[in-house]
């Protein structure tokens, strides 16, 4: 997972404006995944409500793949 700003990646902040900016721009989902070395990030994910989903995509390293549901925005939430 990348964000801006790079402080924030990977963690709970970045999580948070990276949902924020999704509903923001209509999607009601969030996907990614992760090699298998990463057991960190995997914990994290599951931790910040990504749930385990079958392979969405070609990626070569990519062992586990997540997906986050989004509700809609609330009217005072701007983004960022």
């Amino acid at each position: 997972m990348s964000s801006s700003p790079r402080e924030v990646e990977g963690t709970p902040v970045g999580f948070s404006r990276s949902s924020r900016r999704a509903r923001a721009l209509g999607c009601s989902r969030v996907v990614l995944d992760t090699a298998a070395p990463l057991r960190e990030g995997a914990a994290m994910y599951l931790r910040e409500g990504y749930v385990e989903i079958a392979r969405y995509n070609d990626n070569p390293v990519a062992a586990r793949w997540f997906e986050k549901r989004l509700t809609s925005p609330r009217p005072d939430d701007s983004g960022d």
